[in-house]
């Protein structure tokens, strides 16, 4: 029957695969996203260990990395003088946080299943009638034939076709900063000096 052969299809759909493989791939892409964040603040925000592996080996992630800004600023007496800035990396550049914040997942199954049946019928009638008469001593003879024909076609046409669309959609927003390095932020601020050449003693 065809609405038995639709369900076994529609059965026959893995809908916890389907469903579940983006799930489990936005979460693998979220930790990814979360290493690349990791692998950023070592790379960027601090110099290489003295021993020469690559930060994040172990639990000393290395010296903050600095980087200095010279300048003319203006004194009180309106005389200008040279000054260096020493700013930390990692507070003056956006930390990329990324976080998936929506996974859209549709799904559309389209079954066709069309059985069609043509009948056909043709009756084809025959008759013959011979009758002779002659005197009243005379027998009288009638003779009568008959035929009768009849066809029937039946011819039965199936159609069967299925057809999947599955559309993924991820949304992924900048996510508000962990309160961990928030306050890392805030001490690498504090680090923020500002140099000025000795000024020779007046005589």
């Amino acid at each position: 029957m065809p609405s038995n052969r639709s369900e076994r299809s529609l059965q026959a759909i893995p809908f916890g695969h389907l469903i579940g493989a983006p799930l489990v791939a936005a979460i693998e892409a979220q930790a990814q996203a979360a290493q690349t964040t990791v692998n950023f603040i070592e790379s960027v925000g601090f110099k290489k260990n003295q021993n020469g592996g690559s930060p994040g080996a172990n639990t000393d992630a290395g010296d903050v990395r600095m980087v200095g800004f010279n300048y003319q600023k203006t004194n009180p007496d309106g005389t200008a003088a040279n000054a260096t800035l020493n700013v930390p990396v990692l507070s003056i550049v956006p930390v990329p946080y990324m976080r998936i914040e929506e996974t859209t997942i549709d799904f559309t199954a389209k079954i066709v299943d069309i059985e069609e049946t043509q009948v056909s019928t043709a009756l084809n009638t025959g008759a013959e009638v011979n009758g002779s008469y002659g005197n009243f001593l005379s027998p009288v003879k009638v003779g009568f034939k008959a035929s009768v024909s009849y066809n029937r076609n039946t011819n039965s046409n199936s159609r069967f076709e299925k057809e999947y669309q599955m559309h993924v959609t991820v949304r992924a927003v900048q996510d508000d900063m962990p309160a961990g390095l928030s306050k890392v932020l805030n001490v690498l601020e504090n680090l923020i000096t500002e140099k000025q050449p000795a000024q020779a003693p007046s005589k």
